[in-house]
């Protein structure tokens, strides 16, 4: 068992189409226009602006729910999914609109083989996307070379999963957005889903208490190579059968595997 505090964010390998594990989030970038080297924790300011190839950090982020790949075999799946689950699908349209989403050229930590439960070597693992509790980092340079618009499908599918993984780390007002976030794939349901918000905003501003964990309070999260494989397995559950699945046995195996609660 790999013990995670919750200030260090996860790091996602995806390495025979997804594996994952955990560190500190670091990106090795340039601060400002001195060619400096330094190390990106998406925390504190250490020297202003902070920037790849001569583009601001902030440049770098993308709309994943444009991208292509997205369109073509992710949102499929998850329309299919909100046919018998919809709480399931509105968690993952929730990641896919609410987390910042970014394909920048930089190279991401590599991860040991043990760290993430599979049995090849080191050598043979590369990492293409890491995230956070507030962002999912792409390396843009492995993702744009990927031979097919699947393999970049899986590896959003992936990140869109492992982010369904972390909700239980976030507080109660982002949990109450996810619930309603499938509306906004409706256009009709615009209004309601601005209401749904607001009466979010509402609860979580006049609550005394928050009963989800609320990141830098300094509860953790407990990672096994059980959770690392749960979630490569429902990926490739749910890629193979195209979204299909019983509501009673998603909720079973959620329960089972201690995955998500609702």
């Amino acid at each position: 068992m790999i013990k995670l505090k919750v200030l260090i964010p996860l790091l996602a390998s995806f390495a025979l189409m997804a594996c994952q594990g955990q560190k500190t989030e670091v990106i090795r970038e340039y601060v400002g226009n001195s060619g400096r080297e330094s190390n990106y924790d998406g925390g504190t300011d250490s020297g202003g602006g902070n920037g790849v190839d001569g583009h601001s950090i902030e440049e770098y982020a993308v709309n994943i729910q444009e991208d292509a790949s997205y369109q073509q075999y992710v949102l499929p799946i998850i329309l299919k999914i909100a046919e018998t689950h919809p709480r399931f699908a509105s968690d993952m349209v929730h990641i896919t609109s609410e987390r910042t989403w970014y394909k920048i050229p930089v190279s991401l930590n590599s991860l040991k083989a043990t760290q993430i439960g599979v049995s090849f070597g080191d050598k043979d693992l590369q990492q293409f996307a890491l995230q956070n509790l507030k962002a999912v980092w792409i390396n843009s340079r492995h993702f744009d070379r990927f031979e097919t618009d699947e393999t970049r499908a899986r590896l959003i599918l992936h990140e869109i999963l492992m982010g369904v993984r972390l909700m239980k780390l976030k507080n109660s007002l982002d949990n109450c957005y996810s619930g309603a976030a499938l509306l906004k794939l409706n256009p009709a349901k615009a209004d309601e889903y601005k209401k749904e918000r607001e009466a979010c905003a509402i609860k979580y501003v006049f609550s005394s208490t928050d009963p989800i964990l609320i990141p830098g309070v300094g509860s953790g999260l407990d990672l096994s190579n059980d959770d690392y494989d749960n979630i490569r397995g429902l990926g490739v559950n749910l890629w193979n059968e195209k979204g299909v699945i019983s509501k009673i046995e998603l909720d079973a195996w959620l329960k089972a595997n201690k995955f998500r609660s609702y």
